[in-house]
């Protein structure tokens, strides 16, 4: 995954020549890796008769991975100047989130990780919590952020923006209020819950079956990069390929294969997720795994997982660990065998070593 067909590699030269410059912020860059290949084209038309108003965007596109992985950046002064009494609101926003779509999701996914089975995890969001229900109340340097919808629109055709939208803005009475439900919730190992936010992963939804009681996901590493986050790349840049990565970072994900062995998951390895009553307890929206699918990639491709965490918000999808009494057996199959994703500690870039069946990717890489 994440290799550029050769159309797409002329397409980012001539929108380089178009800029007029070589190198841009990774954020933007990653966007391009992952954008669907029409709008790809429409920003070269752009570029070509307002450069300058392609130079701003580019400079906006950090928001994208920051805001998806759930820490948005917060303003310059808020961490001395907040006041304990003003950070209470977002103490009790965490716990007063919906206790509804956790119990749906529990009872879905078996009370366990969806993916691994194992009986130790945590309720995760698809679409980001911080997106559904801010913590703050809007202020000034809030307001300065770019929206992630009006982004996404920029790199995605607007009827598949609109796709995406209509998954998570569901009430017709009130179409600017995003729902909170078991279609944004899944059950993940806390380890591996940590790993998708930082964009260490992705899952790629495939189809569902015919009663929608089934959904085939696909696992795929998203490689370490030779850049940081702040830094500035080649717009033509190849990124690296995810195929047959079974760790990334020295983090892995081990699975029981049989009584006595154990394997890695590796990229492309298949998961079935299930509902006993898709009426009821819907599965993971599949567009809204197709957004994760998109948006993890350009998490991890311009490297804002690295970034540190002093430079973020504090309303992460921190929901608790659930763990039932009677499954504490299987914890111990369990704690050994996997190691804790990497810290969130910035590393100097100078001292670092797919997509759906679309037009763009000929085969998983």
């Amino acid at each position: 995954m994440n290799i550029p067909t050769q159309e797409r590699k002329d397409l980012l030269a001539e929108l380089s020549d178009a800029l007029n410059t070589e190198k841009v912020r990774t954020s933007f860059w990653a966007c391009l890796q992952v954008c669907d290949i029409d709008q790809l084209r429409d920003l070269i038309r752009q570029a070509k008769a307002a450069p300058i108003l392609v130079a701003i965007l580019i400079e906006n596109c950090n928001s994208v991975p920051r805001t998806w992985k759930q820490q948005p950046p917060k303003a310059p002064t808020e961490a001395s100047s907040v006041s304990s009494s003003a950070s209470e609101p977002t103490r009790a926003s965490r716990g007063s989130r919906a206790r509804g779509p956790r119990k749906e999701t529990c009872q879905r996914d078996g009370h366990a990780c969806a993916l691994t089975k194992i009986r130790i995890y945590e309720v995760a969001h698809i679409y980001p919590h911080c997106l559904i229900n801010p913590a703050r109340p809007p202020n000034e340097y809030a307001n300065s952020i770019p929206d992630i919808w009006k982004l996404l629109q920029v790199f995605w055709k607007p009827e598949q923006v609109q796709l995406w939208q209509q998954e998570i803005f569901r009430d017709p009475n009130n179409p600017t209020k995003a729902s909170d439900a078991c279609f944004n919730v899944i059950c993940l190992q806390p380890n591996i819950h940590k790993a998708w936010s930082m964009g260490l992963f992705a899952l790629r939804p495939l189809e569902y079956n015919h009663d929608k009681s089934k959904l085939e996901v696909e696992w795929y590493w998203q490689p370490k990069q030779s850049h940081g986050p702040d830094d500035l790349v080649e717009l033509k840049k190849i990124p690296p390929s995810s195929r047959d990565l079974d760790e990334v970072d020295g983090f892995n994900v081990i699975l029981k294969s049989s009584p006595n062995n154990f394997i890695k998951i590796k990229s492309g390895h298949k998961f079935t997720l299930e509902t006993p009553d898709p009426q009821r307890l819907p599965l993971p929206s599949k567009e809204l795994l197709e957004l994760q699918w998109h948006l993890n990639r350009i998490v991890s491709m311009s490297a804002a997982g690295e970034g540190s965490e002093e430079d973020y918000d504090d309303d992460a999808d921190d929901d608790s660990v659930l763990l039932q009494d009677e499954c504490r057996e299987g914890v111990e199959d369990w704690i050994d065998q996997v190691p804790p994703p990497p810290s969130h500690s910035p590393t100097p870039s100078s001292e670092l070593g797919s997509d759906d069946e679309s037009d763009d990717f000929a085969t998983p890489l």
